[in-house]
């Protein structure tokens, strides 16, 4: 489904991933940095990685693994380290039909993709769209749209295919056919569950946006992801769209700002995440998980 555990190798290593630990894991990673320097950590680090992937190739007799994780937009230069040689895969998708998938899917609300309640769906949403397009417009991938696929994904699975150079099999689109694959996949942990309501790509829920954000909702996303990344994800049609509803972008430089802010704020222990707050000490009406705000110069988002 989407394994994750990049993640937490490059934060043995990269200061820029803020991890809380009892132990002091910030000393700790400062301790580390004397015992390894970067290279001898890469090389390493890229050891243990290919130990986890070839064990789970041999279990499962398989001879090609996809690690196929959305919050790796957050390491994608860690990952050119690790792999240089290795095939990307860059799936792009309209920027307010992910903000639609986020209220569908996971009941985010509409505060935390702008950024006016900040928790990690906000870094999810505008400073991974940054990332993705910052690390794909200088390094090559396949690219593909997610409209495209799911409305005609054969020659785009064809393509694929050729890309990976993998012999294309009969009835790759038609998922739900391997059984075996599915449950296993029903099994895991991680992942999107609504995948299993369907036996092949369907185009359901494109341009759910529409129906999912009021006129007032779309001006505040548009206010928050800019027009430029919205161009630079390849949609410039929604862009179009949106100014023609008498929807007013912000300037360029104003987007651009906030993405370098919401960047440092990221890589910074300014902000504290505790994942299992106990339920008596939990703010009133919010979910078992929540951020604790700490200073941040004068920049308020």
């Amino acid at each position: 489904n989407e394994p994750w555990f990049l993640l937490s190798l490059a934060a043995m290593y990269e200061p820029g991933l803020t991890v809380t630990a009892g132990f002091d894991y910030k000393l700790a990673r400062t301790g580390f940095h004397d015992l390894s320097p970067k290279a001898d950590f890469i090389s390493a680090a890229r050891k243990f990685a290919l130990e986890i992937y070839n064990r789970r190739l041999a279990a499962s007799k398989k001879e090609v693994f996809v690690d196929k994780t959305p919050r790796y937009s957050h390491i994608l230069p860690f990952i050119d380290e690790l792999f240089p040689n290795s095939k990307r895969v860059w799936l792009k998708r309209n920027p307010f039909d992910v903000a639609a998938s986020f209220r569908n899917t996971w009941k985010t609300e509409l505060a935390e993709l702008t950024g006016k309640r900040f928790t990690r769906h906000t870094f999810d949403f505008i400073l991974s769209m940054a990332n993705l397009c910052d690390f794909f417009e200088n390094h090559p991938a396949f690219q593909l749209m997610y409209e495209d696929l799911a409305q005609n994904p054969e020659p785009l699975v064809d393509q694929l295919c050729d890309f990976l150079n993998l012999t294309r099999e009969r009835g790759l689109t038609s998922y739900s056919q391997n059984s075996p694959a599915i449950e296993g996949m029903k099994g895991k942990a991680m992942g999107d569950k609504k995948v299993f309501l369907h036996d092949t790509p369907h185009s359901k829920s494109i341009g759910a946006w529409r129906n999912v954000f009021s006129r007032d909702e779309r001006e505040q996303l548009a206010n928050a992801v800019g027009e430029t990344l919205i161009h630079r994800s390849g949609y410039p049609d929604l862009a179009a769209e949106l100014r023609r509803d008498g929807i007013e972008f912000p300037p360029d430089a104003q987007s651009n700002e906030v993405v370098k802010k919401y960047r440092e704020l990221f890589a910074s222990n300014r902000w504290v995440f505790w994942d299992e707050e106990p339920m008596g000490q939990q703010e009133p009406g919010k979910n078992q998980s929540w951020w604790k705000k700490r200073p941040f110069s004068s920049t308020t988002f």
